[in-house]
C-alpha cells in the first residue's frame, strides 16, 4: 500500500519520508535471517522483498544529488551525520544486496545436494 503512495506524491514528500525511515529500511535489509523453520525463512524473504521494493522506489523517484551525495539529508539520516562520501547508503544496499543473493545461491545448492542425494 505504501509503494503506490511513493509513486505519486512529489519528490519533496519521498525525501522526507526517507529521511524519517531510512534507517528502519536498511535494519531490515541488514538484519540475519532467521533460519529455523521454512515459514521464518520464507517470511524473512517476502519481507526483505518489501524492503528492497522500498529502497528501489528511494533511487527511482529521487534525483542521484538527493540520494547519493554528502548534501543528501537521507544519507545524513542513515549515517546519523556522520557521512564521508555521501555514498554510504549505496555502498551498503549493494553489499547487503550482494550478501543475500550469495546466501540464496548456498541454500539453492544445499536444496539440491539434499535433494539429489535423497
Amino acid at each position: 500500500m505504501l509503494l503506490p503512495i511513493l509513486r505519486i506524491v512529489p519528490p519533496l514528500s519521498v525525501n522526507q519520508f526517507y529521511t524519517q525511515h531510512i534507517s528502519r529500511v536498511m535494519s531490515g535489509i541488514k538484519q540475519e535471517p532467521p533460519r529455523v523453520v521454512d515459514a521464518d525463512i520464507r517470511r524473512d524473504y517476502l519481507e526483505r522483498g518489501c524492503y528492497y521494493d522500498l529502497v528501489h522506489a528511494l533511487y527511482m523517484r529521487l534525483p542521484a544529488d538527493m540520494v547519493n551525495s554528502k548534501e543528501s539529508k537521507i544519507v545524513d539520516a542513515y549515517t546519523g551525520g556522520k557521512a564521508a562520501t555521501g555514498k554510504e547508503l549505496t555502498v551498503d544496499v549493494f553489499r547487503a544486496a550482494n550478501a543475500a543473493k550469495f546466501k540464496q545461491d548456498n541454500v539453492s545448492d544445499l536444496t539440491f545436494f539434499s535433494v539429489a542425494s535423497a
